[in-house]
Parts: C-alpha cells; sequence; structure tokens
C-alpha cells in the first residue's frame, strides 16, 4: 500500500491557513479540506458550478467519482468569495486563477503549495511522503475531522464520490441516500478553522527559512 499524505491537527492546519498569505492559495485549501475533492476536481471547478442558494458545488465527471455533489458550510462559501475577489473581473470560467487569463494546473498548484508547507515546516524535499503535506493531505484532513465528529461513514463516502455499486457490503450498496439529510449532517458535523490562533501571522516566514530565501 503506497504512503499516505501527511494529515494535520484541526489546530496546525488553522494555522496554516493564518500562515499562507496567498488569498488564492487559502481559499482553494479551504475548499479542498471541506468538500474532500481530489486535486484535479478542485482544479477543475468554474463558477458556474456553485449554487449560493443551494449551498452546494457540482463536481465535474470523474472516473473515480459516483456522487458529484458536495456541500459548503459558512467558511467555504466564504472561500468561494475570497477566491472571486483575488481573481478579479477574469472572462475564464475557472474558478482559481494562478493569474489573469491562466487557471492554476497541476504543476504550479503543487509548487506553490509545497513552497509554503515547507515555509511552515510541514514538507521536506526527498522527505517521507507521509511527513509531507499535499493537495491529498486536504482531502484526508477532511474525511479524519468529519469521522472524529462523529458523522455517519456511509456519508463520508458519498460526499467522497466513492463508487457504493462496487462495495461488497450489501447494506451499504443498497442504501438510499437522502442528499438533504446528509447535507444537514454535515453542516452539524463540519469542523470550524481556529481563526487567529496562536503561532506566526499569515506570510510570516520562521527567521531561518526567511533568511534563506530573502535573496
Amino acid at each position: 500500500m503506497p504512503a499516505q499524505a501527511y494529515v494535520p491537527t484541526l489546530e496546525e492546519m488553522s494555522r496554516f491557513l493564518e500562515f499562507v498569505d496567498d488569498d488564492m492559495i487559502r481559499a482553494m485549501l479551504i475548499i479542498c479540506c471541506k468538500t474532500m475533492m481530489r486535486k484535479d476536481e478542485l482544479l477543475s471547478v468554474r463558477i458556474g458550478d456553485i449554487s449560493r442558494k443551494h449551498r452546494i458545488l457540482m463536481i465535474k465527471d470523474h472516473p473515480k467519482r459516483q456522487n458529484r455533489i458536495v456541500f459548503l458550510d459558512d467558511e467555504a462559501m466564504q472561500a468561494v468569495d475570497d477566491a472571486l475577489s483575488a481573481r478579479g473581473p477574469d472572462k475564464n470560467p475557472y474558478l482559481f486563477m494562478k493569474s489573469p487569463g491562466h487557471p492554476y494546473n497541476r504543476n504550479n498548484a503543487r509548487e506553490d503549495l509545497t513552497r509554503y508547507a515547507k515555509a511552515f515546516g510541514m514538507y521536506t524535499q526527498d522527505g517521507p511522503h507521509e511527513l509531507n503535506f499535499t493537495w491529498n493531505s486536504c482531502r484526508r484532513f477532511g474525511v479524519t475531522r468529519l469521522k472524529e465528529a462523529g458523522m455517519d461513514t456511509d456519508y463520508i463516502k458519498w460526499l467522497r464520490g466513492d463508487n457504493m455499486i462496487r462495495v461488497d457490503d450489501m447494506t451499504i450498496r443498497y442504501r438510499a441516500f437522502d442528499q438533504e439529510r446528509i447535507q444537514k449532517e454535515f453542516e452539524e458535523k463540519v469542523f470550524k478553522f481556529r481563526r487567529n490562533s496562536a503561532g506566526r501571522k499569515a506570510g510570516q516566514m520562521p527567521p531561518c527559512i526567511g533568511s534563506e530565501t530573502a535573496g
């Protein structure tokens, strides 16, 4: 079994979000954690995929995903607004933009996240994968926190987009999933990031790292 990416605690993730001084990357991190999307799914989000009225995001077709609906709580909706503000009046349909006219792609999304994770101390070049924070860490973070909060395991699988048809347990395979009920439980159980937690201010590098990157 391949090594899994590092999963921070809620406190650590909250401090990391305060540390990241790029509004677009921070918005991407929050939405990825809340929705447990894969990186490819995150990067494919278009503005028109989001329903403010119903607080849902419709994910594009993905070969590994069955359910395409994920829910957005208050923090995720604020992250959407932050991303819209950061991107400006760009005519490109994608939500997450690296620069005007250029959406984030797999490479520059990985590079930008790695840069912040290294500076924060959650990534070591050539270090063990299970000690490094990556985009997959956000997906695993969301799953872990919802399990800790006691959310129905089957509901978490539904939100992750797991293919229930392939599940061996017949009680899950033929279970009827009520979207409104799942959304209600999600809003009751979803974690909240702790703002203004102890630690460095947003974007403030540790002295040793700041001195190395200053040039």
